[in-house]
């Protein structure tokens, strides 16, 4: 898991024992990645050798976790360079995240939009200011509430940080079928569309 909601599948060298919850240094598409262990399967058959297949490096070191302390630093740095950017260009796009790769090779923009955004001069600009490639992502509202987090009115921590991470066509039709108050402030999650549950 190199952060909340993006899980990569690797592979891991026979000579390295890893449990669930251990950070460790991956490398995916050429690309080295901080994360954390998890999920560890045993493969029964005998895997093909895909070298392009993201694949664990070692388990983290203190000068990892350092550079990981560090990237976070510079990524809100970057952030505010971004924001800027966003605001000269006239850009209608929410910005949710924004995160370096661990060999900070990469820059990761997630962003919301209501409609499509035409980024080329802003990715342009901001990679020629940070030297880095510049990846944007862009998510709907629900995968933004999932990430940010939050509680639900139920008291707990809302279903798409903890457990639902496929959504589900969701109208108003399963509301009335349960019998639920049709109020929108009743039958709305936190991110404004139809509760999940």
């Amino acid at each position: 898991e190199v952060e909340e909601g993006r899980t990569i599948a690797c592979v891991c060298p026979p000579e390295l024992t890893l449990h669930p919850g251990d950070p460790c240094v991956i490398e995916a598409d050429r690309i080295q990645e901080f994360g954390k262990v998890a999920k560890v399967e045993e493969v029964t058959e005998s895997a093909p050798d895909d070298k392009k297949a993201a694949r664990v490096l070692r388990r983290a070191t203190l000068q990892d976790h350092a550079k990981a302390k560090e990237d976070e630093i510079m990524a809100k740095i970057a952030m505010t360079s971004l924001a800027g950017k966003v605001e000269k260009h006239g850009l209608n796009m929410g910005v949710v995240r924004v995160r370096y790769s661990l060999d900070r090779s990469v820059l990761r923009v997630t962003f919301t939009a209501d409609e499509r955004v035409e980024y080329g001069a802003l990715v342009q600009e901001l990679s020629s200011e940070l030297r880095t490639r510049i990846e944007m992502i862009q998510i709907g509202v629900r995968d933004e509430a999932g990430m940010i987090g939050g509680m639900g009115p139920c008291g707990r921590t809302l279903c798409c940080c903890t457990w639902l991470k496929h959504f589900e066509s969701i109208n108003v039709r399963m509301a009335k079928t349960q019998r639920v108050s049709l109020n929108p402030g009743a039958i709305s999650g936190m991110c404004g569309r139809l509760k999940c549950c």
